[in-house]
């Protein structure tokens, strides 16, 4: 144990309701020695008496110390992924040229604003999307006024935890002094880690709107100028001028934003110009640039990129300083100065009007939702990523996930593998001995939550997993992707008997579990009694745009002008899933091999050694098994005129994918080809692209309907109208940002959920009870049988 962390458990015993002075003054001084920074201008001042001071001191440590890691920098880096690729933000700030600007406009843009924006409040209809204090003369003045706020995602440097509270809509940052002094400033790019200080809460606010992703910053009311009052008390005590007003304040839209009563620090506007000129340096470099779109001012370190211009429909600057005039002469006297009840009751009001009531930003943001990372362990014989259609799912939903909250336990061929946490390199052991150095990686570890995903192949997780509850009892999130249970219903009697026993002892206290699509969850409800959050992959737009355009670059639309059709075709090729009508797409390919077409099948080397042959008689088909990083495979994507999601139409496949939704859907719908997708009407996914009208869909079994649609396909302009349809509902209903935020908090749900302690000991039961009835599956499945499917 640290010494700062013995002195704290000292400190936070003490009794100090009869301390004397001298007394209370030694503890205040043992408490600050222990924080990460203590000079003046981050601490407490006089103004609050000492026991606040000290109580204060002592909560900025725990931030620190264990919440900032913990809590808050995942909260931010979850936010980044809310916001990232957005087009544009504002940075408001407070100078008098607010009084001449169209603040209207601003209304469902994304806004940050600063210190006491907030008196600007009862004359816009809108709230910002975040709000920012750096400054701890404005946190101790403003306190009230701070907390009374609603609405804003509240975004404060961790010292200020001595006199601003944590609440569910409250992220506090890691804010230092910039390492450059006294010879220039720094720009953080990943605020999430560290931002610093810059003689203006803007220059902080920059900082954390870069780290976001927002394409362009525009800056409002940063207008550079500041005029003293002649009489302003000034004192120095920690080398930083402070200012305390004692008549209106000229330098901002409110003359009561800094009047009377009200400290300030001295603006040392010449070091602000140093520290903007830094931001514009480091954000032009990187192509995401700062403008300053303000009214006037004195600000030209950035480029000017007029307000009128960003929107045209804005008043002028004279017709809004006129109504500005007009709302103030209004006013009664001496109540221009909002109060702290009457601005939560104004933010209540306009929440409600939004629909947002009880909630910051939405989607976990805000209200009584807990945020955040959870440690989180992935149980499943699939690794994220490497290639497999679940392993890139996981690594789409959770390749955001902090590196040092995620461990994985894979399990492909004989080899259980370990990956995350806080080991180093991955921890390997053979399947066939016993997984103690899986088990202590795991237990050393210490989720928080579990997420697993049960298949009949690989019985062996399921003692892992019950091995794993025994030491260290967590909730367990269960997820699904096909049916395979009815499958082995079907397969094997008793081997489906000892999974339906464990994954019902999964499942009996669980308060809902994951499925791959709303039939899905539907069926696991009916079987099960569970509710089920229903989550399938997703794309990133922009990531896509720039796929496409490549693809069109490469030459890909004047081929496909020229003739020909490129056919293609990535996943498996099991007997009861798509094989056989895969088989009748090679031979309608091979009846249009005269007019260019050809078919690709991407497998994997399983695939390819079992089922490659089954190919061999249609020569434009071509089977190949080939690792592709994530990229590669979207430009694959994106080089077809075609690409193809199959189903068979017998009752055996029928019954195992017919509530799956294909992990490649998004993809392929935004990867510029047309969709060809094959299979029976009554699948998750031919059920989907039916009610989004896109892609072009066979629903009858045989090789003429398929050589039909190949037919049509051969056009140019008719692949280019299915593709453009395609791209649009693929942006609009399976975006990846979204879809991992539901994930996020589902497993914050869930990590919030007690573990029940018994889980551990019937799933170890279950298994052992089946150990002596598993028997192998036969290669083939016997026909459909509706007794289990629900």
């Amino acid at each position: 144990m640290s010494h700062q962390i013995n002195t704290y458990a000292k400190l936070i015993g003490l009794d100090l309701s009869r301390a004397s002075r001298a007394e209370l003054e030694a503890v205040h001084e043992e408490a600050l020695s222990i924080l990460p920074m203590n000079a003046p201008i981050f601490v407490g001042t006089e103004k609050l008496p000492l026991r606040q001071r000290i109580a204060g001191a002592l909560r900025t440590f725990e931030i620190f110390e264990w919440r900032l890691g913990r809590t808050y920098r995942p909260r931010l880096r979850a936010l980044k992924e809310m916001f990232r690729g957005r087009e544009r933000c504002f940075v408001i700030g407070n100078g008098p040229s607010l009084n001449r600007t169209d603040l209207a406009m601003l209304k469902g843009e994304v806004t940050f604003a600063v210190n006491s924006f907030f008196l600007k409040a009862a004359d816009l209809d809108w709230l910002p999307t975040f709000f920012v204090v750096e400054d701890h003369l404005v946190a101790e003045d403003r306190a009230p006024w701070i907390h009374a706020l609603r609405g804003p995602t509240k975004l404060f440097p961790a010292y200020l935890g001595y006199c601003l509270n944590e609440a569910p809509d409250t992220i506090f940052f890691n804010h230092r002094p910039r390492v450059s002094y006294p010879d220039g400033f720094d720009f953080s790019t990943d605020a999430a880690d560290v931002t610093y200080t810059g003689c203006t809460v803007t220059f902080t606010v920059l900082q954390l709107a870069h780290y976001l992703g927002f394409r362009k910053i525009h800056l409002l009311g940063v207008d550079a100028d500041y005029v003293l009052p002649g009489d302003v008390a000034e004192t120095s005590d920690y080398g930083v001028g402070v200012l305390d007003m004692k008549s209106n304040d000229p330098n901002h839209f409110h003359p009561d934003y800094f009047g009377k009563g009200f400290r300030w620090h001295d603006p040392q506007v010449d070091k602000m110009l140093e520290a903007y000129a830094e931001a514009e340096k480091v954000t032009r470099a990187m192509g995401r640039p700062i403008v300053n779109s303000g009214v006037g001012g004195k600000l030209e370190v950035f480029a000017r990129e007029p307000f009128a211009t960003v929107f045209p429909a804005a008043r002028t600057p004279e017709a809004v300083e006129e109504a500005n005039h007009k709302a103030a002469g209004r006013r009664p006297e001496g109540e221009g100065m909002i109060a702290p009840a009457e601005l939560t009751a104004l933010c209540r009001a306009r929440l409600a009007r939004e629909g947002r009531d009880g909630r910051a930003l939405g989607l976990g943001w805000g209200g009584a939702v807990e945020t955040g990372f959870p440690r989180l362990l992935v149980v499943d014989f699939t690794p994220i990523g490497g290639g497999s259609a679940t392993g890139e799912i996981k690594d789409a939903l959770l390749g955001h996930w902090p590196r040092a909250e995620l461990m994985e336990i894979s399990a492909l061929g004989e080899t259980l593998t370990v990956r995350g946490g806080a080991l180093a390199t991955p921890l390997q052991s053979p399947r066939e001995r016993r997984a103690d150095r899986v088990l202590a990686a795991a237990a050393a570890f210490a989720p928080d939550v579990v997420l697993y995903r049960p298949v009949a192949e690989r019985p062996d997780l399921h003692r892992l997993l019950a091995e794993i509850l025994s030491l260290h009892p967590a909730p367990v999130l269960t997820s699904f992707m096909d049916d395979w249970m009815l499958r082995l219903f079907g397969q094997s009697k008793p081997g489906f008997d000892a999974f339906d026993h464990g994954v019902r002892v999964l499942l009996e206290a669980a308060p809902f579990c994951l499925a791959i699509s709303e039939p899905m969850g539907a069926l696991l409800e009916a079987r099960y009694g569970v509710p089920a959050v229903a989550l399938a992959n997703g794309i990133e737009p922009e990531v896509f745009a720039g796929v496409r355009q490549a693809a069109a670059e490469a030459g890909k639309v004047a081929a496909g002008a020229g003739g020909g059709l490129k056919v293609r075709y990535a996943g498996g090729l099991a007997g009861d899933m798509g094989l056989a009508t895969l088989t009748n797409l090679a031979e309608a390919v091979e009846r249009l091999a005269p007019r260019g077409a050809t078919l690709e099948i991407k497998t994997s080397p399983y695939w390819m050694r079992t089922q490659g042959e089954a190919f061999a008689a249609w020569p434009a088909t071509t089977v190949f098994s080939e690792e592709m990083t994530r990229a590669e495979y979207h430009a694959w994507l994106a080089g077809a005129d075609v690409v193809v999601i199959a189903y068979n139409f017998d009752a055996a496949s029928l019954a195992y994918v017919r509530h799956s939704l294909a992990n490649k859907l998004p993809e392929c719908l935004a990867s510029g080809a047309a969709l060809l997708a094959v299979g029976p009407a009554e699948c998750a996914t031919m059920m989907r692209l039916a009610g989004t009208g896109c892609g072009v869909r066979v629903t009858e079994d045989g090789v003429e309907p398929v050589a039909a649609a190949l037919e049509r396909l051969l056009d140019p302009s008719a692949r280019a109208a299915v593709a453009a349809a395609q791209v649009e509902v693929a942006e609009r209903e399976f975006a990846l940002l979204p879809r991992r935020e539901i994930l996020r908090r589902a497993l914050v749900a869930m990590a919030a959920s007690e573990p029940d302690p018994g889980t551990a000991r019937r799933l170890a039961d279950a298994v052992t009870a089946a150990a002596g009835r598993w028997q192998a599956m036969p290669a083939s499945a016997p026909a459909f049988l509706p007794a289990f499917a629900g």
